[in-house]
């Protein structure tokens, strides 16, 4: 009778380790590409995720998206399930969200530059105020690169501003 339960169970254990590696194997050809462009998609998915995954507080605190190392190798097994559940690579994510403060700050960059141009331009030209126009006329082109993920965060800054609080 016990032979029969530990047949039972170690083939149980079997099947549900295949459909765990067989769900994280799609997850990661998925986003195997976890630096490339934000996509509306899935901003939306990370607006609607991020609040979640705080909330867990599956990190226990630690600040996995600035480690050295892959964040997915810092995390624990719940963290793992969490993203495995959502459909979500966690390198992946934590790069999502990297990039977000990074755009939102392209963003501030930006319209900083814009606003101090506008006043700089309205000043008597001396070579002083063509400099600093030259500056921040290099600092308004920041993110010239990756216009359209900016679109993107732009179209949602007011939501993202208030997750990343």
């Amino acid at each position: 009778m016990i032979c029969i339960f530990l047949i039972f169970y170690v083939s149980k254990c079997q099947v549900t380790e295949t459909v765990w590696e067989r769900a994280n194997l799609e997850i990661i050809a998925k986003q195997q590409n976890y630096k490339a462009e934000i996509t509306a998609t899935e901003l939306d998915d990370f607006i609607r995720l991020w609040p979640q995954y705080k909330q867990l507080k599956l990190n226990s605190g630690l600040v996995v998206s600035y480690q050295v190392e892959k964040p997915s190798d810092l995390l624990d097994w719940k963290s793992k399930v969490w993203f495995v559940y959502h459909r979500w690579d966690a390198d992946r994510f934590f790069y999502v969200q990297q990039r977000i403060a990074a755009l939102l700050y392209t963003l501030s960059t930006r319209r900083n530059a814009e606003a101090l141009l506008r006043q700089l331009k309205e000043r008597k030209k001396s070579s002083i105020v063509k400099q600093m126009i030259e500056v921040q006329e290099q600092r308004r082109k920041s993110g010239d690169g990756y216009q359209s993920e900016l679109d993107l965060i732009a179209a949602r800054e007011s939501v993202l501003k208030e997750l990343f609080k």
